[in-house]
Order: structure tokens, then C-alpha cells, then sequence
């Protein structure tokens, strides 16, 4: 799972910019217009949710619940990326241990 999301989190962390201007229309900065950035993250979490329903991860909660913790760890990790003290791990490593940790059965 975590190789099928480097692509998307090496583009959204190219420049800190782009990182800066995807999380602020995300919807997560209480924007009062729906933008195509905060819809596509609303669609993210539907595609995770059937990568998790088909996977051998949790079954004590719905894969809904479990694709919203694997977009929030996503981010957690991308921005961690950006921190002085965590950025010379690769985006995998900063990604892996959180993963592990919330889908592990």
C-alpha cells in the first residue's frame, strides 16, 4: 500500500508550496467553498476504502475509518517531511511505522 501512494505523495511534496496550497484547499482549513482539491480528497478516502475492504488489514473497524487514518497518516508523514528534525528519512519510512501501526490485525 505504501508503494501505491508515493507517486501521489512524491508529486504533492515536490515543492513546499504545492504541499502548503493542497493542504489549505483540502477542506481541512475550514475553506467555505468546496473546491476540486477537498473533493479529490473526498475521493481518496472512497478508493482507499476499497483497497481496505479487499486487504488483510483490521476487521474490528469499517474500512471507511480506516481509509480516513490512512489519508491523515499520509499527510502527517508528508509534512514530517518537510520538518528539519524527521526529513532525512524517506517519505517510506516516515510513512510505514504509522501504517503498520493503525491497519495491523
Amino acid at each position: 500500500m505504501v508503494d501505491a501512494l508515493m507517486p501521489l505523495s512524491d508529486f504533492m511534496t515536490s515543492e513546499r508550496y504545492v504541499f502548503d496550497l493542497i493542504l489549505r484547499y483540502s477542506g481541512a482549513a475550514a475553506e467555505e467553498e468546496i473546491g476540486d482539491i477537498a473533493m479529490t480528497f473526498a475521493r481518496q478516502i472512497e478508493i482507499f476504502e476499497r483497497w481496505l475492504a479487499n486487504a488483510q488489514f483490521r476487521q474490528d473497524m469499517p474500512p471507511s475509518l480506516q481509509a480516513e487514518g490512512v489519508q491523515a497518516f499520509m499527510v502527517q508523514a508528508m509534512a514530517t517531511n518537510f520538518c528539519a528534525l524527521h526529513n532525512t528519512q524517506s517519505m517510506q519510512a516516515l510513512l510505514m511505522p504509522y501504517l503498520a501501526a493503525w491497519l495491523r490485525p
